[in-house]
């Protein structure tokens, strides 16, 4: 793994791009904001040449895959209606070029790297959820909330005069898939116990616990939700786990007690809870129909576009914010704020529907990952996949903050579970065979206590 330790200082650069590239447009350089959107790619490139030239790029079947599917729709946006080259090469930039990161940090990355960056992430949660503060009581007049490019602001609409702060990040959607993850990491910490000093997991917590009710967001609360339940997944599965099981609710206690003396704590619940009240109604009939409804709406009623769309779709790349600017003038979602809906009418029924299926076998794969490790003593991969398994199957890609959380939480996952760096991807159709003979960790392969 030594000759591969560039390609680990390259993730990093990757992830705190990820996590600041808003930063970067707003207040640091403005004045690039544009080209600082597809900052990370030249940074997935260089880790590709990298991996390929020290022998370490995954030649699987998703990656075949990735190539095959980016190649057709390329192909079919040439007989689409807005030929653009332009747009379809940003199209496949968009929705093919990031994912085969996700197996070069399963073959790279080090259990001991993947608790370093958590670290990371675990203390960037606490300045991160202190301006989303100042954010949150401040006009959208001030520098804090400016939008990006240096002009406008990054805040939308909440609730009682409060408006989503969006944190470091370019709009709300960067906090709702940032916590999350902060809060696999925690959550994997505990149950791991990993080294991570108490004093973190503690300042980490209040922080997450504090960032939901002020960041307004429904999301970022449902997200985290997943979050712990796919912890309360990994106890149940995990041997031994009742030690793990009785630190997290030392810690709940703890938190039970501090919470409601944190600053804008009451008020971000009472703003969070207006927000809600108006979007979802009161009582479960209003939960029912405004949010049971419309997520599942999310994945059902793109089906319906199957029937609208060309055979050869309107070309992909058309769908995206930056697509119709080419196109139009304009930022705006030309095909529909549904993803999958921007699928199908962008490639067309028939391959829009063959990256949708691509889509969920690799969230299927990497649930099958972290199922097995979960069971092995790993709870790393279960709860980092749970962080960002929805954007993997369902997330708006166009959004480069979006994509980018999607990939690096699924090259997490990924990279965490020990045994695939033991077995690999065996091409079987099986996941049972393909991982019935993997042997049990030994003193030759730490496992993740021993690790971490």
């Amino acid at each position: 793994m030594r000759s591969s330790r560039l390609i680990v200082y390259l993730v990093w650069l990757y992830m705190l791009l990820l996590i600041f590239e808003g930063a970067l447009r707003k207040w640091i350089l403005p004045g690039y904001s544009n080209p600082i959107l597809i900052i990370r790619d030249p940074i997935v490139v260089l880790i590709y040449v990298v991996a390929l030239q020290r022998g370490v790029f995954p030649m699987n079947a998703f990656v075949g895959a990735t190539l095959f599917l980016a190649i057709v729709s390329y192909l079919f946006g040439t007989f689409s209606e807005f030929n653009v080259p332009v747009v379809l090469i940003y199209g496949i930039r968009t929705d093919f070029l990031h994912v085969p990161l996700i197996f070069v940090m399963g073959r790279v990355l080090s259990l001991e790297d993947i608790v370093r960056m958590g670290k990371i992430i675990m203390l960037i949660a606490i300045p991160m959820t202190v301006l989303m503060a100042v954010q949150f009581v401040s006009p959208q007049s001030s520098w804090a909330n400016t939008g990006v490019g240096g002009t406008g602001t990054a805040t939308i609409t909440g609730a009682l005069g409060r408006y989503r702060p969006p944190g470091t990040f370019s709009f709300i959607t960067g906090v709702a898939a940032f916590y999350p993850l902060a809060l696999a990491f925690l959550l994997g910490s505990v149950i791991q116990k990993s080294g991570i000093p108490r004093h973190l997991q503690f300042a980490c917590a209040l922080s997450i616990v504090l960032a939901i009710p002020i960041s307004i967001s429904r999301l970022t609360a449902l997200s985290c939700a997943i979050v712990l339940m796919g912890g309360l997944v990994a106890l149940i599965l995990k041997p031994g786990a009742s030690r793990g099981t009785a630190r997290l609710l030392g810690l709940g206690a703890v938190l039970v007690a501090v919470v409601p003396f944190l600053p804008f704590w009451d008020e971000g619940v009472e703003t969070f809870s207006a927000r809600r009240e108006a979007a979802t109604g009161e009582g479960a009939e209003g939960f029912k129909q405004n949010v049971v409804v419309r997520y599942l709406d999310s994945f059902l009623k793109p089906l319906l576009s199957v029937w609208d769309a060309p055979f050869f779709g309107h070309g992909i790349g058309t769908g995206t914010n930056v697509g119709a600017k080419f196109l139009t003038g304009n930022l705006a979602f030309l095909m529909g704020e549904g993803e999958w809906q921007r699928n199908i009418l962008e490639m067309g029924p028939l391959i829009g529907l063959a990256f949708i299926g691509y889509r969920c076998a690799i969230g299927w794969h990497l649930l099958m990952v972290g199922l097995i490790s979960s069971r092995r003593g790993n709870a790393y991969p279960i709860l980092l996949l749970s962080s960002c398994v929805l954007l993997i199957i369902n997330g708006q890609w166009g959004p480069p903050t979006i994509l980018g959380f999607a990939v690096f939480g699924g090259g997490l996952a990924l990279a965490s579970a020990d045994l695939t760096r033991q077995s690999g991807l065996r091409r079987t159709t099986s996941h049972r065979r393909r991982y019935a003979r993997v042997p049990p960790a030994t003193s030759s392969t730490p496992g993740p206590a021993e690790v971490c």
